[in-house]
């Protein structure tokens, strides 16, 4: 009888982890594509638009390449849709940052905390001396 009600909490368990795992594998393919980045705030201060005027990131199932000027930094993700908000975490070969992302249609919003933040974001906005660093906010490019 306990071995009878072990599998039963086992399988449930699975079962409910499905739904999870499937939300993540939409906003991974959600996530893919071509984003330009039509908005950034660095430490709450506004990024010119100049300054972000060719900013891009490009995102496959695997990795993220950012292309900003002249320097293009590619690193790695994994999401989780189950938290709210949600989170990502990008890691290149330097360090991760925990960070949250909202997607809706064509608009991505990222929010990163500073470079050696051991806390992850907690707010869609960007203050001086918060863990809510740099926030970003871009726009799919149709093909």
């Amino acid at each position: 009888m306990r071995l009878f009600l072990l599998i039963i909490v086992l399988l449930g368990m699975m079962n409910g982890a499905g739904p999870a795992m499937d939300d993540v594998k939409i906003d991974i393919e959600k996530f893919e594509g071509t984003w330009k980045v039509v908005s950034a705030e660095e430490g709450g201060r506004k990024s010119p638009d100049e300054a972000i005027k060719h900013a891009k990131m490009i995102i496959t199932h695997q990795k993220i390449t950012l292309k900003f000027r002249d320097e293009t930094r590619v690193s790695t993700y994994k999401l989780d849709s189950t938290k709210n908000p949600k989170w990502c975490d990008i890691t290149d070969s330097d360090h991760t940052a925990l960070g949250i992302y909202h997607l809706e249609g064509d608009q991505l919003k990222i929010c990163l905390p500073q470079v050696g933040e051991k806390r992850r974001s907690t707010a869609f906005e960007s203050k001086p001396n918060s863990v809510n660093h740099l926030l970003m906010i871009m726009e799919r490019e149709k093909p």
